[in-house]
């Protein structure tokens, strides 16, 4: 698929994970070891009021609309929390008539994939653009954890949750900048997610390094030429996969998750998007859900051959 577009937010507002971990019961040793470990200081804030749908009509208003000769267009939601967010795509309001939409042809929600649906939502949009329903589609990731209590946010032994957000055009049609094959698997073993107990969590951890490896490999990546452009779960398990895979740091794109956190399934396209504001990219993007869904996909080319397809 050809990656038309890609629009991000990252909420300029930040909470500082020690409160969080505070929040949810912690003393000041543990946020001192998840801190360090982990590397996570701060978390991006979504604003409250603005909610779910103020962000998409700012990536809408960015993004624009498509190619007239593209026709009808797909909108996809690809929630990372399925069981905490009532807000669906259903009901767009005052956003079914932004230009943007114009030539919508359906909304569909994908929630059953925590923070690989992402690449659910893509490989739906690949099966709709080989059938012919649609031209393009319009990818949407994000959820707005800001009505949460900020315990919530933390995730013991794993992570801690920031808001962020990304929105894809893509097509079929050839050049540009190209997405390969969407690579999707679920590894059993780790159903709980969130809600599972902590002996579940410790098993999806220890595991974490092995379910990236098979994941990249099916996604065709290439460990001597490709960068990555990765869910940012935490420093320590990138740093773990990188002495254990062989693969330079310098090649995995985690610096982010310092200041905004785990963005959830958004996280390997604000990545994304920030590389290539910067050049060239070849490399894969990734993401592993903890109730052991995952799914990555090739990518290479610049930011100008993103502008170019517009």
């Amino acid at each position: 698929m050809r990656l038309e577009a890609i629009e991000t937010i990252v909420p300029e507002q930040r909470i500082d994970v020690a409160d969080t971990i505070r929040d949810a019961g912690g003393g000041v040793d543990e946020i001192r070891l998840f801190q360090q470990l982990f590397e996570m200081q701060t978390l991006a804030a979504a604003d409250p009021a603005k909610g779910m749908h103020g962000y998409l009509a700012d990536l809408l208003d960015r993004i624009g609309p498509a190619p007239q000769e593209l026709g009808p267009v797909a909108l996809l939601h690809a929630h990372s929390l399925p069981a905490r967010s009532g807000q669906r795509l259903a009901d767009l309001g005052r956003l079914a008539s932004h230009p943007a939409l114009a030539t919508l042809n359906g909304t569909w929600d994908v929630d059953q994939f925590n923070c690989a649906g992402m690449f659910y939502a893509l490989a739906a949009a690949e099966r709709m653009l080989r059938a012919g329903t649609v031209g393009s589609a319009l990818i949407f990731g994000g959820d707005c954890l800001s009505d949460w209590p900020l315990a919530q946010r933390y995730v013991p032994t794993c992570t801690a949750l920031g808001d962020g957000y990304a929105l894809l055009r893509v097509s079929k049609r050839p050049g540009g900048l190209q997405l390969g094959a969407i690579s999707t698997r679920y590894f059993a073993g780790y159903a709980g997610g969130l809600d599972g107990p902590a002996e579940e969590m410790d098993r999806y951890n220890r595991a974490h390094i092995d379910i990236v490896r098979q994941t990249l490999a099916m996604a065709g990546h290439d460990p001597d030429r490709g960068s990555l452009f990765p869910h940012n779960i935490n420093g320590l398990s990138w740093r773990l996969f990188s002495r254990m895979s062989g693969l330079a740091h310098d090649r995995i794109h985690d610096g982010l998750v310092r200041d905004i956190g785990h963005c959830c399934n958004a996280d390997p396209f604000i990545v994304l998007d920030r590389a290539l504001a910067v050049g060239a990219v070849e490399g894969t993007v990734l993401s592993v859900g903890m109730a052991g869904f995952a799914g990555a996909a090739t990518i290479r080319g610049t930011r100008e051959t993103v502008l170019a397809a517009a």
